[in-house]
């Protein structure tokens, strides 16, 4: 699996940390394309999901409340 990501991540380049990121944490991709800087804490090493991406816009919250993490 890591050969794949590895091909993946040389294949995109410049993003290529992006499908580390998303591969790493199991982000769905309207997590990760909703996500903003001010959403990850580099102190502390997380990054806080409140928002979707999805159709083309991008949704304060989730499909539930119980769906934030």
């Amino acid at each position: 699996m890591a050969d794949h990501k590895d091909a993946i991540v040389t294949e995109i380049g410049e993003h290529g940390s992006l499908v580390v990121f998303a591969a790493e944490t199991g982000l769905r991709p309207c997590e990760w394309l909703a996500l903003e800087r001010r959403d990850v804490d580099r102190t502390t090493r997380r990054a806080y999901i409140e928002r979707e991406h999805v159709e083309g816009v991008t949704k304060p919250y989730g499909k539930t409340k119980a769906s934030r993490r």
